[in-house]
């Protein structure tokens, strides 16, 4: 098991160094992370599914390449295990009416991420629920 204190350090460095290099130094850790993540679910016959993180970059653009960074490792995992990814960075738009502030969103962004993340389930689980029972 991963130590807590470990994530909070890394949580710290992410927040208060928002230089892009710096963050690519923790890409190493982030994937370790996923991965163990992923192949938890897995051998528990649970199907991840990935998703990136919207970010509205008129609030701090400097911290929007450190996320970019983060969200594009994802993606790039994502397709290497041939898993779903929903892209929440690119469908939701970076407007006022979507968010209170450069992370979290208004009632409208969650109904907005809420009806992106429906949609893209869909296919999924009408897949899941057509298979026979094991």
């Amino acid at each position: 098991h991963a130590d807590p204190k470990n994530h909070q350090e890394d949580s710290d460095f992410v927040v208060n160094n928002p230089k892009p290099a710096q963050h690519l130094a923790l890409q190493t850790k982030y994937l370790e992370r996923l991965n163990q993540l992923i192949d938890t679910c897995l051998a528990h016959q649970i199907k991840p599914v990935l998703m990136t993180q919207p970010y509205y970059a008129a609030y701090l653009p400097e911290r929007f390449e450190a996320v970019s960074i983060y969200n594009e490792t994802l993606k790039q995992l994502a397709h290497e295990r041939n898993l779903l990814c929903i892209d929440l960075a690119s469908a939701l738009p970076e407007t006022d009416d979507h968010y209170y502030d450069g992370i979290h969103y208004t009632n409208a962004g969650a109904a907005y991420v809420a009806q992106v993340i429906d949609s893209a389930l869909q296919p999924l689980l009408v897949q899941e629920l057509a298979r026979p029972a094991q």
